[in-house]
């Protein structure tokens, strides 16, 4: 069984902080995605803008909608000719950024990947 507490993704940046939350696993359920700038004490719920749902309102949120939405995605890059993303290069970078992040909090210096 599992008794963890969710999953979470903090981010925090120079003007601000982002964190998304979901029950188990954001491809799998529901995000939450909350944000704060400057001296806000609280975080307030961030709305995903409707351009980024390429899928109709009748899919169900969860599992469903994130798997839709993937397929979506996959079937326009089909009939555009455009490349899928993240490709395996994409992730290629993304790992470089985290090795990156890593370093930069053990060394206190910025990193570039």
């Amino acid at each position: 069984p599992y008794h963890g507490s969710g999953w979470k993704l903090e981010v925090y940046g120079r003007e601000g902080t982002l964190v998304v939350t979901s029950g188990d696993s954001p491809s799998t359920s529901g995000a939450r995605l909350q944000g704060g700038k400057g001296d806000v004490s609280e975080l307030e719920d961030i709305e995903i803008p409707a351009r980024h749902t390429w899928i109709p309102d009748s899919v169900p949120q969860g599992a469903p909608f994130n798997i839709a939405q993937l397929w979506s995605r996959f079937a326009d890059a089909i009939r555009s000719g455009e490349r899928v993303e993240p490709d395996f290069d994409t992730a290629v970078q993304r790992h470089k950024l985290l090795d990156a992040i890593l370093r930069s909090s053990d060394t206190g210096q910025a990193q570039t990947p």
